[in-house]
């Protein structure tokens, strides 16, 4: 029993993961137009939809060759992908308080 347990873990992880990764896409799409100037939204999403599109294609074979190198540790590669998923937190979180500051300077 004890086991079958461990060995559902990374299944568990994963589910947990597609569930909370989601709204990311619709959340990032929301603060794009927030975040950039207005005619710039539209390179903007050009280049979101991009990204993600090249992350959908190479994610997988990235993260397997991943688990080939670590010999199929799932455990370390979702703590690399909660890691990059904190950086990316912080990042937008700056950008937000970047353009609330340049909004209240006069001027701005």
């Amino acid at each position: 029993m004890h086991g079958s347990a461990v060995a559902a873990t990374p299944f568990l992880w994963a589910a947990v993961l597609g569930v909370g990764f989601s709204p990311i896409s619709v959340l990032v799409f929301t603060l794009l137009p927030e975040t950039i100037k207005p005619h710039q939204v539209g390179m903007g999403l050009g280049v979101l939809t991009c990204a993600s599109n090249l992350g959908i294609a190479v994610g997988p074979s990235a993260f397997g060759l991943f688990l080939d190198l670590t010999n199929s540790n799932f455990k370390l590669g979702f703590i690399l992908l909660a890691a990059v998923s904190v950086v990316m937190i912080m990042l937008v979180a700056g950008l937000k308080n970047r353009d609330q500051a340049t909004l209240k300077t006069p001027g701005g």
